[in-house]
């Protein structure tokens, strides 16, 4: 079964995103972070890149949005009506 993902949240580091993303993983919500290998090579690239985008399935936004908020993560978060938070 195919899910619509969603982003949840834009980072500029890339150490900052993977600690999002296992914060989610420990959770129990499956998350990618788009444009990590891109970015990477030099964090820099980041910037050029539109960031590094942390999504989730549409159904786990706001279980996601609500697990990060409480985090360093929470001030990276997108919450608007496509993750319908």
């Amino acid at each position: 079964m195919e899910q619509e993902l969603v982003v949840i949240a834009v980072f500029t580091r890339f150490v900052d995103a993977d600690m999002a993303r296992l914060k989610l993983e420990f959770e129990g919500i499956h998350s990618i972070v788009a444009n990590e290998i891109i970015t990477g090579v030099w964090d820099g690239l980041a910037g050029l890149t539109g960031g590094l985008r942390l999504a989730v399935a549409r159904a786990d936004a706001k279980r996601a949005i609500k697990a990060l908020r409480s985090t360093p993560a929470g001030k990276n978060l997108v919450t608007n009506e496509e993750t319908g938070a």
